[in-house]
């Protein structure tokens, strides 16, 4: 019934009650159409501004190469920066992730030979990357968003993001141990935690351009998401060989012992809360029954 009650607004030229019906009734592809219609208009309707922006932006930036002004409010944030905030351990502890996300051997190298990260600010890129990912299933658009925001379970969630990254950290941690690995488990978790960065940066940048993206463009969407996943792949890789001081054969290795590690130890995990829940559920039982016969 919604997707017919849809239908007929789209037919009507009633484009943004359309989308509106068409979401209600999960229906990508006519979602897709009716916002495409809406993004013409809009762009239509503003398409003198936009030109107004981009020549003042043009004008500004010839601006600047010929008189330079912006040294002006540049000048004094970097005055601040070297005299200020390099002195702080906490600050450069902070932006060494940048660093590491421009030279990522050198980066993770810095973590295990230099003491470069903390755990502390791990943990802080840690939390920074539970928060893009809660904005970015919450709120990228219908058309890329698999998840119903009404429906999210906030512990569900949770559970997805930090139970397989502390698996992954402590199950590489003991592999490494075995296998002759150099890391500490702070090595692991700070590089762990600093090699999400890449996520960090294309969460959000999803959740901003799915607002702009029909169905059509879909690829764009997915060649930033899946370059972002990559990306943090091959960082891992870097932490793995780099924090344990491993050549590359011994780093696959390694991954992939760590990946079956992790899976055996969420087994058995499962396997003791199976067992717990029916412990408390027979104890559950017993008092009930004393209850009421008491």
């Amino acid at each position: 019934a919604q997707w017919l009650y849809a239908s007929e607004l789209y037919d009507q030229g009633d484009y943004e009650q359309a989308m509106v019906y068409y979401e209600v009734a999960r229906d990508r592809q006519g979602y897709s159409e009716a916002f495409w219609e809406v993004r013409n208009a809009a762009l239509l309707g503003s398409a003198g501004a936009i030109v107004g922006v981009l020549i003042g932006l043009i004008v500004l930036s010839i601006a600047n190469s010929l008189i330079h002004f912006t040294r002006f409010a540049s000048e004094p944030l970097r005055r601040f920066r070297t005299r200020v905030l390099e002195k702080s351990g906490f600050y450069r502890q902070m932006v060494f992730p940048l660093y590491l996300f421009r030279h990522p051997a050198d980066g993770f190298y810095g973590i295990k030979r230099e003491k470069k990260g903390s755990n502390l600010t791990a943990l802080i890129y840690l939390l920074a990357f539970f928060a893009a990912y809660l904005l970015w299933i919450f709120k990228t658009n219908f058309l890329y968003n698999d998840h119903i925001p009404s429906e999210i379970n906030l512990l569900e969630q949770i559970t997805t993001v930090f139970l397989p990254f502390f698996l992954w950290v402590v199950a590489n941690y003991l592999v490494c141990s075995i296998r002759e690995g150099e890391g500490k488990l702070s090595d692991v978790f700070q590089g762990s935690a600093y090699a999400l960065l890449p996520m960090i940066v294309t969460f959000p940048l999803l959740t901003l351009i799915s607002q702009g993206l029909s169905y059509n463009e879909s690829f764009i969407y997915y060649t930033i998401l899946y370059a972002g996943i990559a990306l943090t792949v091959v960082y891992l890789i870097i932490m793995v060989k780099e924090i344990h001081y491993y050549d590359m054969k011994p780093t696959i290795g390694n991954i992939l012992i760590t990946l079956f590690t992790a899976i055996m130890m969420l087994a058995v995990i499962f396997i003791v809360f199976l067992l717990l829940n029916e412990v408390w559920n027979l104890v559950s039982d017993v008092i009930r029954e004393v209850i009421s016969r008491g």
